[in-house]
């Protein structure tokens, strides 16, 4: 049976798992209480997971919005971008010295603003330019490694509302549903090339 490991923030973890109950003939690995959060959190997630229940086949993961993020009062981003693709350099090259396959997801789009303030998600900065350029440096990235992408922001755009609940920032029930069928048509593809 392959192993597969979920990575990433909180939308990761709306979605995974729906992909659990769609890869029944997987085993399907996530900590449903850590939150990948930004990218150099994600490669220590990695490091203890792995070292906990892998080795794994296939490691699907996805970062963006904390690393995009600016909060105030400074206003700077708290990944700036050459950090984020240096930091996505070192997981993908962890994942594969590990003996997996990577899978790259693309950060979902951001409807409109402003995102509320509150416990969800306090003083939220960022825009879907941001999102656009993140996502761009990844997807440059991955090709120049090879990775293969779930492009989560291009299902998103087709949504009404881009999927997006009551906060502007995470995505509604139906949506999860949606990427996690689209994250396991993904990963199945990939299992099958193993």
């Amino acid at each position: 049976m392959k192993k597969i490991l979920l990575l990433g923030d909180s939308i990761r973890m709306g979605y995974d798992s729906y992909i659990k109950e769609e890869l029944s003939e997987f085993e399907v690995v996530y900590d449903d209480s850590d939150n990948g959060r930004f990218s150099a959190y994600t490669i220590w997630q990695f490091n203890y997971l792995n070292n906990r229940f892998g080795p794994f086949d296939i490691v699907h993961f996805n970062n963006g919005y904390w690393d995009m993020n600016t909060e105030g009062p400074k206003g700077e981003r708290i990944t700036p971008i050459e950090d984020y693709i240096h930091n996505f350099k070192r997981l993908i090259s962890m994942i594969k010295e590990s003996g997996a396959t990577p899978i790259f997801a693309t950060t979902t789009p951001i409807f409109k603003l402003p995102i509320p303030t509150g416990e969800i998600a306090p003083n939220k900065l960022y825009t879907n330019e941001d999102v656009k350029e993140y996502n761009e440096a990844a997807l440059k990235l991955m090709k120049e490694e090879g990775v293969v992408v779930d492009d989560l922001y291009s299902l998103m755009l087709q949504e009404p509302g881009y999927g997006k609940c009551s906060d502007n920032l995470h995505l509604t029930e139906e949506c999860y549903k949606k990427c996690a069928k689209q994250a396991s048509e993904v990963i199945r593809q990939v299992a099958k090339s193993k």
